[in-house]
């Protein structure tokens, strides 16, 4: 069965320990940045509404060109899997801060800079999954293998979507950053 479904993705015999990986490391961001991308825009909308969104899609811009100068200028430096590690674990770290600041506090702000946090992240993450797949497998691999490697991060997407909507009312939004936060460290583990 594993045979013929392997030769039917186009993935050899070689390959399908890595092709597993990559798709449960996509699998885990995938489902996180849904559950992100939920709960950042619900929370933001019900307190701030639409007409706040060209401001925070500008903030959102300049954002992104300090992150990606910062991104650019020690992606070469650092081998894929050690940054997916920094990374994962600034992430964490910051969304655990956002989530203790909207828990504890009744700033206003805390709402906003989630949004402009999954904003940032989601960007700088499906970047830096190209570079690491680029970078773990040969040009005619990548070709072939990046097509059923991402359909991991979509059915992650898909799955955390399922998850956000059955979930969040029993939990509540907000604590949807802490589940984001577990698949996070998961796929640190991963990592």
């Amino acid at each position: 069965m594993m045979q013929r479904l392997g030769d039917l993705l186009l993935v050899r015999q070689g390959e399908r320990h890595q092709v597993f990986y990559f798709l449960g490391l996509f699998f885990l961001v995938g489902a996180g940045m849904a559950l992100g991308r939920g709960a950042s825009e619900a929370l933001f909308f019900k307190r701030f509404g639409i007409e706040y969104l060209p401001l925070m899609y500008l903030f959102s811009c300049f954002s992104l060109c300090l992150v990606s100068l910062l991104y650019a200028a020690f992606v070469d430096r650092l081998p894929s899997e050690k940054f997916y590690r920094i990374f994962f674990t600034l992430l964490a770290l910051l969304l655990f801060a956002n989530w203790f600041a909207i828990t504890f506090s009744n700033s206003e702000l805390v709402y906003p800079v989630f949004f402009l946090l999954y904003e940032v992240a989601s960007e700088l993450l499906l970047v830096h999954s190209a570079v690491y797949i680029n970078q773990t497998f040969i040009q005619t691999q990548s070709k072939r293998l990046t097509p059923v490697i991402l359909a991991g991060h979509q059915v992650g997407v898909i799955t955390g979507g399922v998850f956000l909507a059955a979930a969040s009312p029993v939990l509540g939004v907000v604590n949807m950053m802490l589940v984001w936060v577990t698949l996070l460290l998961l796929a640190w583990l991963l990592v």
